[in-house]
C-alpha cells in the first residue's frame, strides 16, 4: 500500500521509491512488476539518452488504493 500511496502523489522512479520507503530495490521492483502485471501501475519510459522509467498509477490502481484506504479507516 505504501508504493500505491506514493505513486498516487506523482509518478516516480523505482530507485526513488527505494530511498523514500526504505525498502530494498529488489522488493520495490518485484512489487512494481506485480502491480504492473495486474494493471494497477504503468511504466513511463523517457526516450532521452539515459532511458529512465517512471511508474504511475492507472485508474484501476487509483480505485484499488481508494478501496484499501476505505477498508483501513473502517477498522
Amino acid at each position: 500500500m505504501k508504493i500505491l500511496s506514493r505513486l498516487d502523489e506523482a509518478p516516480t522512479h523505482g530507485y526513488q521509491l527505494h530511498t523514500e520507503l526504505g525498502l530494498t530495490t529488489a522488493t520495490i521492483y518485484q512489487h512494481l512488476e506485480e502491480l504492473s502485471g495486474a494493471g494497477m501501475v504503468e511504466r513511463l519510459t523517457d526516450t532521452g539518452p539515459r532511458k529512465k522509467t517512471k511508474y504511475r498509477l492507472t485508474s484501476d490502481g487509483e480505485l484499488l488504493l481508494e478501496l484499501l484506504n476505505q477498508n483501513t479507516t473502517e477498522e
